[in-house]
């Protein structure tokens, strides 16, 4: 089938140039006969697997057949599945915006992102069987996964969203992995900053990358700001590094130092393989973030992976998270959870949106604040603010804890001692 027809049958011209890259080898690889992932069989099994009812079950595999059976939804499948499982990893800055074919499926539309995100399953079984997945980490891993094909929920198209399969797909070509209270997933570091230890005393610190523009207070600077805002340079050579600083408690310096080759040595930089630390919500049954279950979770990755990933030579484990926001320690308790987890990270700015932390804290925030909820301190802290006029205050949001530097409760890079004395 050629391009353009498969668009203009499913309604999805305007997405033409989301969609095309990759298309021609698509069209040539399309199954002469049934697509596997589209039978009755495998949509049953992949379904009970997830712990779908047989009723669920079957309504998705009636959409199934009716994808199967329409030209342009199945080359539109096969290519979906190519795009997502194919050698590589998709381009992200492509997929979050990839396509439902509602015009041509309706409310079902959902299910046909869930074939997609399904499809994955085999290459997972593979990838599991190859590195030897214990079978209680892969139920852990998949009970983060919504497949949202509840027959009979009012107001929601039934299946996934787009998104939801640009994210639920790292689960099945095995980059991601539930270990404990955390996710886990292999990746590249991509944020602007270098790391280096010190020889002798085994301190870190990380320079800003060069051009990375701030304000006073060492944080990111953001559209519309004008007033006060510097600019990072950073130089590195075989004599060292020259550049500006990063505290382990998340705010650039506008200080320039070196860091001679002699006394420290590279140990972090922009794409160097990593493990992502995702926060997923309570699990199970509405756990919170608890901070030993987060020490003994990072633990458990650290041995998980030289196991099962022996070639897979990470540097350490990086986040970026609104749980990272640095004015947290001025409003939460020395107690609080993500307090806590703050403290044995080294934090670094990155983009946070307050209205987002907004969002999290309540899900849904009444315009007459005197009936939000007060439950949490955070909430609490949240509305303080709101009630009095001010702006929410946003900083760090990124922090990285390097493989040789898991010791929890040692609060490593706040407690270490910088052979430079920085303010």
């Amino acid at each position: 089938m050629q391009f353009e027809r498969m668009l203009c049958e499913l309604g999805l011209t305007e997405s033409a140039e989301t969609v095309q890259p990759g298309w021609e080898e698509s069209r040539q690889s399309l199954p002469a006969g049934e697509i596997e992932f589209l039978s009755a069989e495998f949509v049953r099994a992949a379904c009970a697997e997830f712990g779908v009812t047989a009723e669920d079950a079957e309504s998705t595999v009636a959409t199934a057949r009716r994808i199967a059976e329409h030209p342009a939804l199945r080359a539109f499948a096969w290519h979906c599945h190519r795009v997502f499982y194919g050698s590589g990893t998709p381009d992200w800055m492509r997929t979050r915006h990839w396509p439902a074919p509602e015009a041509a499926l309706g409310t079902e539309a959902g299910i046909f992102c869930t074939l997609t995100f399904l499809s994955g399953l085999p290459g997972m079984h593979a990838q599991h069987a190859a590195h030897d997945i214990p079978p209680q980490v892969v139920r852990d891993t998949l009970s983060d996964v919504d497949l949202g094909l509840e027959v009979g929920k009012q107001g929601r198209r039934r299946g996934m969203q787009p998104d939801d399969v640009e994210w639920y797909s790292g689960f099945l070509r095995a980059e991601l992995y539930r270990l404990g209270r955390l996710q886990f997933q292999r990746g590249r570091f991509g944020h602007n900053l270098r790391a280096f230890r010190h020889a002798a005393s085994g301190a870190v610190l990380a320079l800003v990358e060069h051009g990375v523009r701030f304000r006073t207070d060492g944080q990111l600077a953001r559209k519309g700001d004008a007033d006060g805002l510097w600019t990072a340079t950073l130089e590195v050579s075989e004599a060292g590094a020259v550049g500006y600083p990063i505290l382990p408690t998340g705010q650039a310096v506008p200080r320039l130092i070196s860091l001679p080759a002699t006394e420290w040595r590279q140990v972090l930089a922009p794409d160097d393989p990593v493990l992502h630390i995702h926060i997923p919500g309570g699990w199970p049954d509405g756990t919170p973030m608890s901070y030993d279950a987060c020490g003994e979770s990072l633990g458990t990755a650290m041995a998980f992976f030289p196991r099962h990933y022996p070639d897979y030579q990470f540097r350490g484990s990086c986040c970026g998270s609104w749980v990272l926001n640095t004015w947290f320690a001025e409003v939460l308790p020395p107690t609080s959870n993500m307090r806590r987890f703050q403290e044995e990270m080294y934090l670094f700015p990155a983009w946070i949106d307050p209205q987002y932390l907004i969002e999290t804290a309540f899900h849904e925030l009444p315009g007459d604040l005197s009936q939000a909820p007060r439950d949490t301190t955070l909430q609490r802290a949240i509305l303080g603010v709101l009630e009095s006029g001010r702006t929410l205050e946003a900083g760090g949001g990124g922090c990285f804890l390097l493989r040789d530097d898991l010791r929890w409760g040692a609060q490593v890079y706040r407690n270490q001692h910088l052979p430079i004395r920085l303010p």
